[in-house]
């Protein structure tokens, strides 16, 4: 009869235990770890409603968790997912990085702004998932370069981008704006 290496008698080797509760040790730390960083982005999320709620901002989103828990087929549905728009309106904002890591936890896909004073638009840098844009009354504009996204020609990831109260004397053309 051949022996199985690692194993002596039908039991296991202290080695060969030893790894399995290493790994075990190694699984247990990552799923804790992934669920403290759901939990982190869940709380600045909600720390990030309330600031604009306080900040007297309205805030349209449709709650994935709420709709999964009325009813739990909606878990399985792509629209669940990604079908919901997250909508911004700030009103009259003097400076919108003021409100550059809320902006990032609401993570808006339309956001209407306006009385903005700020020359340029670094603050909605990063914003990725920014698909609707209204900068009205902004006469301070010169560069909507904050909002390329890497590798990409500025602006190329929104559909409707609008500064009404023409003129914006110092605005430019970016690169690739129209």
């Amino acid at each position: 009869m051949g022996h199985k290496a690692g194993v002596k008698d039908g039991h296991t080797t202290k080695s060969e235990s030893s790894f399995d509760k290493k790994l075990w040790c190694v699984l247990i730390i990552v799923f804790l770890g992934g669920i403290g960083w759901q939990v982190w982005k869940r709380n600045a999320y909600n720390n990030a409603v309330r600031e604009a709620k306080e900040a007297g901002f309205e805030w349209e989103c449709e709650d994935t968790l709420s709709l999964i828990w009325q009813d739990w087929h909606n878990a399985l549905k792509k629209e669940t997912w990604s079908g919901h728009p997250r909508v911004l309106r700030m009103g009259e904002v003097p400076h919108l990085c003021r409100y550059r890591e809320m902006l990032h936890h609401l993570r808006p896909t339309v956001l209407h702004a306006w009385g903005c004073k700020d020359e340029n638009v670094d603050g909605l840098k990063g914003l990725t998932g920014l698909q609707s844009l209204d900068l009205s009354g902004c006469p301070a504009l010169q560069n909507v370069d904050g909002l390329k996204p890497p590798g990409r020609i500025a602006m190329g990831c929104l559909s409707y981008f609008a500064v009404r109260e023409w003129p914006c004397p110092h605005l430019r053309h970016s690169h690739g704006a129209r």
